[in-house]
């Protein structure tokens, strides 16, 4: 049921028996290759780790072979000397070409671009195999880096001014090409034997090499619940999966009990003083509802349940003042009043500049890099509209409301949090 973590070392915690000690289900979860690796090596010196390595042998994650691996052009994990040396083998490029043949990327944009000799480009291979007089491969192999669909516009004059429009006849051949050069890259990768095992170990450690924790809260005994209601097996494990993982989604079907399920998570968390002022934001209609359920399954609990006048312009600043001020368990408010509860300018100015810094780092990158044009417009199109919502946040008139980070709210559940699925 528990573990001693081999891993962990503090000498400040030499006298604390409960030091480095972990459950099955977080132990046996996560890296547990770098795990076995680590106990295996701790077995060595002291014998107790034996049941660490024995018991993390048996959920190491299968290897994945070839065949179930599914390669894409534009697979970040794949080496970039790998699509280079498809784009020399199948275009057939000449030996004193190669060297011009280059491809990069912007990690901070996720933009590729594929650099290639002008006499090259007009090979056989280039604009009629793998390309067209249109688009010649090496820029059809670059539309494919970046996941786009592969489209050719002519320049038409109407009214006097210029207009694109899509030209079908040459997009419906270019996107065929397209189509070839993607399963022909699928078949090529894994062709050559070396590069086949060479791939499978990295495709493996990159993305098989950990394994999902299980929560089982079946420990759990709710102190304070209501006699009258049992929780299911699913709804315990979805209060310790709050409890011990953090951010969680309850993708549970209608009737699955999620809000018994949050309302013990909340209360759990109060009582092991991970949390002090739980706030649940539910649709409008439910309010009531909500606040009935809660009390039906913790009797004692102090709630404090939001109506939608409580929320109205004269009414909020008091309503929000009783929230920062009391001791309450639960606070549970509609959607719409949570959406009038503004944030901190200093929390909104953060985040603006983080945005900022972003865009300044991403330009910079694109530029040393010699990207395109357009994608150099688009980064300063979206430098140019924060930095104009900077300055209207901060020439705005500061008002006196509460802000939400003034409730001392410090847990947040959202039901339907699909309806906030765009921001």
């Amino acid at each position: 049921m528990i573990f001693k973590n081999p891993a962990y070392d503090d000498p400040d915690d030499e006298n604390n028996i409960f030091a480095g000690w972990e459950t099955a289900d977080e132990y046996l979860s996560g890296k547990v290759k770098d795990k076995l690796a680590a106990a295996e090596l701790a077995a060595r010196d002291n014998s107790i780790y034996e049941v660490n390595a024995e018991a993390l042998r048996a959920v190491q994650p299968k290897l994945l072979e070839a065949h179930e691996i599914s390669v894409r052009i534009g697979a970040h994990w794949i080496d970039l000397d790998y699509y280079r040396q498809f784009l020399l083998e199948k275009l057939n490029v000449p030996a004193s070409m190669q060297s011009g043949v280059k491809i990069h990327y912007a990690p901070r944009t996720g933009e590729w671009t594929v650099d290639a000799p002008y006499g090259c480009q007009h090979s056989v291979e280039a604009t009629k195999e793998y390309g067209t007089h249109r688009m010649d491969a090496f820029y059809l192999f670059e539309v494919s880096l970046n996941q786009r669909n592969a489209r050719i516009f002519d320049t038409i004059k109407v009214d006097g001014k210029e207009k694109r429009v899509l030209n079908h006849k040459e997009t419906i051949a270019i996107r065929d090409r397209q189509a070839k050069m993607k399963q022909e890259f699928k078949r090529w990768i894994f062709d050559d034997p070396d590069r086949r095992e060479k791939l499978c170990e990295v495709y493996n450690r990159l993305f098989n090499s950990e394994r999902s924790r299980v929560y089982d809260g079946s420990h759990l005994t709710f102190p304070g619940m209501s006699p009258e209601i049992r929780l299911d097996p699913h709804q315990k494990n979805g209060a310790a999966r709050i409890l011990y993982g953090g951010n969680t989604l309850l993708a549970h079907v209608v009737g699955a009990g999620k809000t018994y399920t949050m309302a013990a998570a909340a209360m759990e968390m109060k009582r092991l003083a991970l949390a002090h002022k739980p706030c649940f934001v539910v649709p409008n209609h439910l309010v009531g509802q909500w606040a009935a359920m809660f009390q039906q399954i913790y009797p004692t609990a102090n709630v404090l349940a939001a109506s939608k006048k409580d929320f109205e312009k004269q009414n909020r600043r008091r309503f929000c003042a009783r929230i920062a001020t009391g001791e309450w368990d639960a606070v549970i408010i509609g959607h719409s009043s949570f959406e009038k509860v503004p944030m901190s300018r200093e929390r909104q100015e953060d985040r603006l500049q983080r945005d900022l810094d972003e865009i300044e780092a991403a330009l910079i990158e694109v530029k040393e890099a010699s990207g395109e044009r357009v994608t150099i417009k688009e980064l300063e199109r979206t430098r140019k509209n924060l930095e104009y919502e900077m300055k209207r946040l901060q020439s705005g008139v500061r008002d006196d409301l509460v802000t939400f980070e003034e409730l001392g709210v410090d847990a947040l559940f959202v039901d339907e949090a699909h309806s906030y699925n765009d921001v």
